[in-house]
């Protein structure tokens, strides 16, 4: 198989084109970096004009991944949070 475009739609706006041999994933993950506040996984689009990529299940896989991907962040930034309401607490007791 050849190359094969990939367009996926993050949100109206926030596109992104990934080849099929060699998908640009950390290009697909700064992307929705770059818009997470706004980002739904859910509203994922994803166009490809070859009929024997399989649309739905690729949009499936970004969606899942997108979600675990969220949550993980979500994740650190509580434990980031928590760390550093301890060390402030830590900081005020000593003053």
């Amino acid at each position: 198989m050849g190359t094969r475009e990939i367009k996926v739609t993050l949100m109206p706006g926030h596109e992104i084109t990934l080849q099929s041999d060699a998908p640009d994933i950390e290009g697909l993950v700064s992307s929705i970096v770059s818009i997470m506040d706004q980002f739904s996984p859910d509203d994922i689009k994803v166009e490809c004009g070859y009929d024997g990529f399989d649309i739905k299940s690729f949009r499936e896989i970004l969606i899942e991944a997108s979600k675990d991907f969220i949550d993980a962040i979500a994740l650190d930034k509580s434990k980031y949070q928590s760390v550093l309401a301890s060390l402030e607490a830590v900081e005020h007791e000593a003053n």
